[in-house]
């Protein structure tokens, strides 16, 4: 990564004011399939929503939440039904970062959507899950959290579009045909949304669910705020991740309820997968204080 262009761009976060920790104390991506797990063990009534924007740089995120930065961003002022905006108020956002430990070199694992969702499911880095690339997915070794919380009693969904989840990542799991882990496959969107909801409103109580078109919309036309497809679709998975925490709290307002939204990489021009800094630094948002991690 460069130190010059890491200090750019981290400069421009930093300024923006939007995080609540600093970038050296920044959170490992292993830290999230810790916390959701051990949430999901507290008690009967804890329940997890963790949904992922795939390839969401954390300056996308100044078009939902008011920044201090001088530099304007027409989307950020007064976005109705912010699920960042909601949870950032009641927990926090904070820097993550993926791509593997900035001091081993040897968990160092390109930052792309296989290699992040192996590190956001297992809690671990490619020198235990085993994927390194996005070629390497039929090599992940790892149990998920998913599958943890299952084997504890807890009914389990996971819920996306791109057919690699699962025919890598998940296969292993799926074929244990666990009555209380279902996987909800989708074609855009707008189906996966439905496909959380209904995972919400039937009872289950850890929900994994993926909105997919930033990443699309990236790779078709760039990774940056000036591109209006890109902001739409960023704004898109917010406004869905709003009405689904709504269709939670309405629904089940007794429970325990982790919300938790985070991203797999970022990405710059038409790709990712690099060590530049546009990539490899993430975000984590959530409606429960996250203390105790971080500090590289």
């Amino acid at each position: 990564m460069s130190r010059m262009r890491e200090k750019k761009y981290v400069a421009k976060l930093e300024r923006a004011k939007i995080f609540d920790n600093t970038y050296r104390e920044k959170i490992p991506q292993t830290a999230i399939a810790k916390i959701c797990e051990a949430h999901a063990g507290k008690g009967k009534n804890c329940k997890v929503l963790l949904i992922a924007f795939d390839a969401v740089r954390p300056d996308a995120l100044l078009n939902i939440v008011t920044s201090s930065d001088r530099e304007k961003y027409p989307y950020s002022e007064n976005v109705p039904g912010s699920g960042i905006g909601l949870i950032k108020q009641e927990g926090g956002l904070y820097f993550c970062y993926t791509g593997g430990d900035p001091n081993r070199k040897e968990t160092w694992q390109e930052s792309s959507t296989i290699p992040g969702f192996a590190t956001i499911l297992s809690g671990k880095w490619c020198t235990e899950h085993h994927v390194r690339t996005n070629n390497d997915g039929f090599e992940f070794c790892a149990d998920t959290f998913l599958l943890n919380c299952a084997r504890a009693g807890k009914r389990v969904s996971f819920n996306a579009a791109w057919d690699a989840f699962f025919d890598c990542l998940f296969k292993k799991e799926k074929d244990l045909q666990l009555e209380n882990y279902s996987f909800q496959k989708s074609t855009k969107d707008c189906e996966t949304f439905d496909n959380i909801k209904q995972s919400i409103l039937r009872g289950d109580e850890v929900i994994f669910g993926i909105f997919e078109n930033p990443d699309n919309n990236g790779h078709r036309y760039i990774f940056r705020n000036q591109n209006h497809a890109y902001v739409k679709a960023v704004i898109d998975s917010d406004r869905y991740a709003y009405a689904l925490i709504e269709t939670a709290r309405q629904n089940f307002p007794e429970d325990d309820w982790l919300f938790m939204i985070v991203t797999d990489h970022g990405g710059h021009m038409y790709r990712h997968g690099t060590r530049r800094p546009e990539d490899l630094i993430t975000f984590i948002a959530s409606n429960k204080k996250i203390s105790g991690v971080g500090k590289c």
